[in-house]
């Protein structure tokens, strides 16, 4: 019985490689790094056992310090979203589009979106609160930005900046309420 169970077990783990298409590896700073699974070459830890290190078939490797892993799974990338969450002056951060295009960086609460990903219209779900805090979003391509129970005060300057190049259509999750609130003066720079 058991031979069989874990039998089971194995092909049903193995059939799901075959099915999965990313490997997400969700870090203990509350940021998940996406990768396409068919450009992993072989997944192995270094020989001391500090790191984990992604051979990709292009010759290259990427290295994690295990100490800032939190979990690893395998799955697909079915709706186009990004999310942000606020929560005072923690951001967290879920992106499945890391490594095919769009880069956000966070400092406090204030949170810089890069993208340069131009098949997929990409969905912004911007949530939780902040008293101190913005999103500023660069790019050249089309995108959705949601509001979902945001509320989001910066005392220095913008609360949402948008310095991309293409429409950025704002929607309100529904039946929800969201408030922005820009500073009375703006800082150098924003």
């Amino acid at each position: 019985m058991k031979k069989s169970t874990l039998s089971i077990l194995l092909i049903s783990g193995v059939i799901s490689l075959f099915i999965t298409d990313y490997i997400f590896i969700f870090k203990n700073d509350q940021s998940v790094i996406s990768i396409v699974l068919s450009t992993i070459d072989s997944i192995k830890f270094s020989s001391d056992q500090t790191l984990l290190d992604i051979h990709k078939s292009v010759q290259s490797v990427i290295h994690y310090a295990v100490t800032d892993l939190g979990s690893i799974t395998f799955g697909s990338i079915n709706s186009p979203e990004v999310s942000i969450t606020y929560n005072n002056s923690v951001v967290t951060i879920s992106n499945p589009y890391q490594h095919k295009g769009i880069n956000i960086t966070v400092a406090e609460a204030d949170v810089v979106v890069h993208f340069t990903l131009a098949d997929t219209e990409i969905n912004y779900v911007i949530s939780g609160a902040t008293s101190d805090g913005s999103l500023k979003i660069y790019g050249n391509n089309k995108y959705i930005l949601t509001l979902n129970r945001a509320a989001i005060t910066n005392n220095d300057g913008p609360t949402i900046n948008i310095q991309s190049t293409k429409k950025c259509t704002l929607t309100l999750a529904s039946g929800t309420t969201s408030t922005l609130a820009d500073g009375s003066s703006y800082a150098s720079g924003t």
